[in-house]
């Protein structure tokens, strides 16, 4: 006899907004706006709380923009590590939400849980791996002409 799958408590969830956009007062455009940003900074904070990995993302990129800053690169090369940068960061944090989505909608083991899981782990460590290959693109020349200097 198989044991029935237990079912997740669903519970109700207010609405962040509403579709009615007036311009004066509490539901005025303005006031929508500021509660989004508001839920979007929860979220980063959360993130921020809770996910140890995402704190290793933003150390190393503020690194690279320092890195960036004493050896004075380009636009061009300034636009490619801001954008590398942003990508891990934002990969992270929907990693986030792919964890809590599916610990939400699968508490017990499932394999196709942890393939969720998993995959989406794999997006942040692509970004990550690409964002290296940008910095070393950027700053190796740079570091060996300076070593090279130094030895002069």
């Amino acid at each position: 006899m198989s044991e029935r799958p237990s079912r997740a408590v669903i519970r109700e969830v207010r609405p962040r907004s509403t579709s009615r956009i007036t311009t004066r007062g509490e539901g005025s455009l303005w006031r929508q706006e500021q509660r989004s940003l508001g839920y979007a900074f929860e979220g980063i904070r959360h993130a921020w709380v809770t996910q140890r990995h995402l704190k290793i993302h933003v150390g190393l990129g503020l690194v690279a923009a320092g890195l960036g800053l004493a050896l004075g690169i380009g636009i061009g090369e300034w636009a490619a590590l801001l954008t590398v940068i942003t990508v891990v960061v934002a990969l992270e944090l929907l990693n986030t939400v792919v964890e809590a989505a599916v610990d939400l909608a699968s508490p017990q083991f499932h394999p196709k849980a942890k393939v969720a899981k998993d995959v989406a782990a794999g997006a942040v460590l692509v970004s990550a791996l690409g964002a290296t290959l940008v910095g070393a693109v950027i700053f190796i020349p740079r570091l060996l002409m300076l070593l090279a200097r130094s030895r002069s």
